[in-house]
């Protein structure tokens, strides 16, 4: 998963760009399969693993 999405968004937000901006957001959320956490139909995994405060690989993806 990108750690930074700056390297994929090409242009800046500003109120002319606003339209183009959420067109490429759209398009990396759904190909990297993330549009399920932003709409909220994924719940989010657990930070932590059960019962403990390590935190559970799942999360850090």
């Amino acid at each position: 998963y990108p750690s930074n999405l700056q390297h994929f968004l090409t242009i800046k937000l500003n109120v002319e760009t606003y339209l183009i901006l959420e067109s490429q957001f759209t398009s990396i959320s759904i190909s990297f399969d993330l549009m399920g956490y932003i709409d909220g139909s994924k719940p989010a995994p657990p930070m932590s693993r059960c019962g403990t405060t390590e935190i559970s690989p799942q999360y850090i993806e």
